[in-house]
């Protein structure tokens, strides 16, 4: 329940961050991904965001929320997508990812610096060692990510380097293996490049 709080707080905090500068542009634009496809873009689709919350949310927890997920409006300034780990094969685990793209050149901000921004929200009342985090450095871009382990959520941050400017913020839950997870958040990040 508390993991869920803070989740919420921290996506709070990234929309009051980024809606003070209006940096807001459409991410299928700025960023190239697989794994973001057309088709598994959910934004705008209330119910359905909501349905897949719920559904997540059950299969971590091994039990349904005692009360739903509200059907409601998200901010304008989110982007929301299924996920899909080991798609169409029979192991198929299906996702939300909830993410912010930013214009403000964060190329001069270490990447540990904004992950561990993050972290410190997350990390009232626990332990560093009870989360998992890696740092990723490219020629293009540095990301870092973390999640609890044995959890849903995963937090990631990027940042555009090589000329090219932007960041991403991305909230991930899955119900997957740390080890599992570690491997596709680490195959979706090489597979971002910033246009």
């Amino acid at each position: 329940m508390r993991q869920i709080f803070f989740s919420i707080l921290l996506i709070l905090g990234m929309n009051i961050a980024e809606a003070q500068d209006g940096s807001y542009i459409f991410v299928n634009q700025k960023i190239s991904n697989p794994h973001l496809k057309d088709q598994s873009s959910i934004t705008g689709d209330y119910a359905r965001i909501a349905k897949l919350q719920d559904s997540i949310y059950e299969q971590i927890n091994s039990f349904p929320r005692k009360f739903p997920t509200p059907v409601r409006p998200m901010p304008g300034n989110s982007f929301y997508y299924e996920i899909y780990y080991h798609e169409g094969e029979p192991e198929q685990q299906k996702g939300l990812l909830v993410f912010k793209y930013g214009r403000s050149d964060y190329s001069t901000v270490p990447i540990e610096e904004s992950l561990d921004n993050l972290l410190s929200i997350s990390l009232v009342d626990e332990e560093e060692d009870v989360y998992v985090q890696e740092i990723i450095k490219r020629s293009d871009l540095d990301a870092g990510y973390f999640f609890r382990k044995s959890r849903g959520t995963c937090f990631i941050v990027m940042h555009a380097k090589g000329g090219k400017t932007g960041n991403l913020t991305f909230m991930l839950d899955i119900r997957l293996p740390d080890a599992e997870k570690k491997a596709f958040v680490r195959d979706f990040i090489n597979q971002t490049a910033f246009l």
